[in-house]
């Protein structure tokens, strides 16, 4: 290791700081300076978290982003006019406003960007990374600065003089929207979704390392096999259905669609005599599944942190992941549509029962998640998924497949751990992302 080594890491929400902590720790570990460019309540948070912080070096973020409002505005707009719509499914959908609408200046912007000329797409992340590098300089101290995927500040990192590494934070974000700059190195989960970054970010310095995000399933649970030791021996046996939409932020037709689903599940749990889990988003509504927990005695709510008004603004620390794994372990299966908590469960172990609902008579809308590129590569195709039919009754084909079952579960889980389980260990994976971030690989 070189002397006087130092980085910045940019933290806009407290989830960001769940994927940075253990690789702090570990450039700390290294006598790598670290320079924490977060606000002054992420900052407490942390303050709060950690029990020591030699080594850290809090920067005020806000006042960075005040001084590049001029270059967010540029980055912002550059962005929408000149991105194509078919970029990838998740932003034909924003950009045509079909889950969520646009207000003010941005509702005016997609209108006339159906009209502005675009470039290619695999030129629109060097096309703002360049235009808005025109008129910046390196805000932080450090050359080299680490970033989370989909960031909110993508216009602090066009600088010439910079060196911008990207870990991923989670599945989904290769192929959501453009990034809005370029990295000189990208730390990835595995090699498919390397090829995935490659394909639609078109970085060309991909690793795959380790799922980060997924630690505390793959090493505290399944390394300690928990679930072989859990306590199955219940009156009824229970299943967990995760939900992946809240109505605190999530968009109106999923959370639709989940209560709608919800509902049926409460049905087909009570006829095939099992009980039901509804294991809520982390930061949701704490009283939005009142109406179900009030008509069924059979229903049961999972926990859940503290309410938030932003999908990123929550922190998963082991108390609450060691609760929530608690609540779940007991049960025979978790059901899953949706949302990343399947691969949590998966990787430790615990069935996952994945429903296909894209041709079931009242589902024809979930079309508009499944076709979600990560949901429908990864989540359902090609795997030992429940798909439930057109003309069957939702009710009935699930409550009868629970009394009977074919042993999907089992075999999607095994898959799912298949794809995600890393073969180096979490300390050495650390290790690989300090020497990828400071260039000594």
């Amino acid at each position: 290791m070189k002397e006087n080594k130092e980085i910045t890491i940019v933290i806009d929400f407290r989830i960001y700081y769940y994927l940075f902590e253990l690789v702090i720790g570990q450039f700390v570990k290294r006598g790598v300076k670290v320079h924490l460019a977060c606000n002054a309540e992420i900052r407490q948070f942390i303050t709060e978290q950690s029990k020591d912080l030699k080594g850290i070096e809090f920067v005020d973020l806000p006042a960075i982003k005040k001084s590049y409002r001029i270059h967010q505005a540029l980055h912002r707009t550059l962005g929408i006019l000149f991105t194509r719509r078919d970029y990838s499914f998740q932003y034909a959908k924003r950009i045509n406003q079909v889950t969520v609408k646009a207000h003010g200046k941005k509702k005016f912007l997609y209108a006339i960007s159906k009209f502005s000329p675009k470039v290619a797409n695999k030129r629109i992340n060097s096309l703002l990374h360049f235009c808005t590098g025109l008129i910046s300089s390196n805000p932080f101290r450090t050359k080299t600065v680490m970033v989370g995927s989909l960031n909110a500040s993508p216009e602090l990192i066009c600088a010439k003089d910079m060196r911008v590494v990207t870990l991923m934070e989670s599945w989904d974000h290769p192929v959501k929207v453009p990034n809005g700059y370029k990295s000189d190195k990208v730390i990835v989960w595995n090699n498919e979704l390397k090829e995935d970054w490659i394909q639609n970010q078109y970085d060309e310095n991909v690793e795959a390392v380790y799922p980060l995000k997924l630690r505390y399933a793959i090493e505290t649970i399944k390394k300690q096999n928990v679930w072989a030791k859990r306590n199955d021996e219940r009156d009824k046996p229970l299943c967990v259905y995760a939900v992946a939409s809240t109505r605190v932020f999530s968009v109106p037709q999923i959370v639709e669609i989940e209560r709608r689903l919800i509902a049926d599940l409460c049905k087909a749990t009570e006829k095939a005599g099992w009980d039901l889990l509804i294991k809520p988003r982390p930061h949701g509504d704490i009283r939005e599944f009142d109406e179900f927990l009030k008509r069924y005695s059979h229903v049961s709510q999972g926990h859940m942190t503290d309410a938030a008004q932003d999908p990123a603004d929550y922190y998963l620390n082991d108390d609450y992941n060691a609760k929530r794994f608690s609540q779940v372990l007991p049960a025979k299966l978790v059901i899953n549509c949706f949302t990343t908590f399947g691969l949590d469960a998966a990787v430790a172990g615990i069935p996952v029962l994945q429903l296909d609902l894209r041709e079931t008579d009242g589902y024809q809308d979930s079309q508009l998640f499944y076709s979600n590129h990560h949901i429908n590569k990864y989540l359902i195709s090609g795997r030992s998924t429940l798909q439930v039919p057109p003309g069957s009754n939702v009710v009935e084909y699930i409550a009868r497949y629970l009394n009977n079952s074919q042993g999907l579960e089992n075999l999607y889980t095994q898959s799912i751990c298949d794809w995600l389980i890393p073969a180096q260990s979490l300390d050495e994976s650390l290790d690989t992302i300090v020497n990828i971030a400071m260039d000594e690989n």
